[in-house]
């Protein structure tokens, strides 16, 4: 049982250390970060990694300027809107989540 606390223990403080880094350069780390959210919707581990990237995008999203992600608008809604048909629920709510913050950064200018 010990074991199965460490993997959560990890990825928490992975995803804290990386939302530490937004502080930084967070439209680089939103760039990085949306490639994470492109591996398939197949493994426990794949799912995984998707959730940490589609927290992390979200708590980088306050760190940019509107103009910063219209830039990356392109690349980044398209696999968040695919993890929002996901079967895990965790993953579509964190991708809600991003769309949310999305449209606090962006506004109007989100619709075309």
């Amino acid at each position: 049982n010990a074991a199965a606390v460490v993997p959560v223990a990890v990825s928490l403080l992975f995803e804290q250390i990386l939302c530490e880094l937004s502080h930084y350069d967070a439209q680089k780390l939103i760039h990085i970060m949306s490639s994470f959210v492109l591996t398939s919707n197949h493994g426990g581990d794949q799912q995984q990694v998707q959730l940490l990237s589609l927290r992390v995008l979200s708590a980088s999203m306050r760190f940019v300027t509107s103009a910063q992600l219209l830039e990356e608008l392109s690349h980044l809604i398209p696999p968040i809107v695919t993890s929002v048909s996901s079967a895990q629920a965790d993953l579509r709510k964190a991708a809600i989540f991003v769309l949310v913050e999305v449209y606090m950064v962006v506004g109007d200018a989100l619709y075309p």
